[in-house]
C-alpha cells in the first residue's frame, strides 16, 4: 500500500499512466490531489484523482531499462572475469582494485 502511494505521488508531467478504470493517458498537469491527462487521438483532457492511478507506465519502462542495463553490465563483467581480465571486470562491476584492495565506486 505504501509502494502504491509512493508511485502515485511520484507521477510527473509527461508520464504515461493507466487508471483503475482502464483509461490510459499522458499527464499534462499535476495538482496536489488531482492530475489532468490527455487521452485518445483527439487529445481530450480529463481530470482524475491521484488515488485512481493504477500504474505509471513510464516509470515501469524506466525501471525495466535500468534492470536490463544492470544485467548487461553484469554479464559483460562476468565475461571479462572469465577471460582473466580482472581490471576490466572490476570496472564493469563498479569496483576499483588499487594495491590489491577492492574499492567500490559509487
Amino acid at each position: 500500500q505504501k509502494e502504491e502511494q509512493a508511485m502515485r505521488e511520484a507521477v510527473e508531467v509527461g508520464d504515461e499512466i493507466t487508471t483503475i478504470g482502464g483509461i490510459c493517458g499522458k499527464v499534462v498537469t499535476t495538482k496536489e490531489d488531482a492530475l489532468i491527462i490527455e487521452t485518445g487521438a483527439d487529445r481530450n483532457r480529463i481530470t482524475i484523482k491521484r488515488w485512481s492511478v493504477q500504474a505509471n507506465n513510464t516509470a515501469n519502462e524506466r525501471l525495466a531499462a535500468e534492470r536490463a542495463a544492470a544485467k548487461e553490465a553484469a554479464e559483460k563483467g562476468k565475461s571479462y572475469f572469465d577471460s582473466g581480465d580482472y581490471e576490466t571486470a572490476a570496472k564493469a562491476f563498479g569496483v576499483a582494485i588499487q594495491n590489491g584492495n577492492v574499492n567500490f565506486c559509487v
